[in-house]
């Protein structure tokens, strides 16, 4: 998959859509995956899962999720992360007073040193 920034526009996921973001591959350290835009009615707000998984078990591993409501590369503000060598699901709540985004990637902090792949359920 292209990093952050190399393609024009993000890929649109809808409630109930499964984008990829890191395709097997490493993004090496301070990477950034490509983002997926939320297409939603004006107002709705849905729960969004982020998958973390490896081709094996890497020694270490950290990655930072982060959103924005603009795709501008110095909007985005981290609200989580893992380091969960065994891969991970973090879910991000929305509904109940949670962040409203438009956009959402992630950064990698640690290189995993092996192929990772990233998926986002809108």
């Amino acid at each position: 998959m292209p990093l952050y920034g190399s393609l024009t526009l993000a890929t649109e996921l809808f409630p109930g859509d499964l984008g990829t973001i890191v395709n097997a591959e490493q993004l090496g350290t301070g990477g950034k995956s490509e983002r997926v835009a939320f297409g939603r009615p004006s107002g709705f707000l849905q729960p969004v899962s982020v998958t973390f998984s490896y081709a094996t078990v890497p020694a270490a591993v950290s990655y930072d999720i982060q959103v924005a409501n603009e795709d501008v590369d110095a909007l985005y503000i981290k609200i989580g992360n893992t380091t969960n060598v065994n891969g991970d699901r973090v879910d991000i709540n929305t509904l109940t007073g949670g962040l409203n985004f438009n956009f959402l990637r992630v950064k990698e902090i640690t290189s995993p040193g092996v192929n990772a792949t990233v998926k986002v359920l809108a």
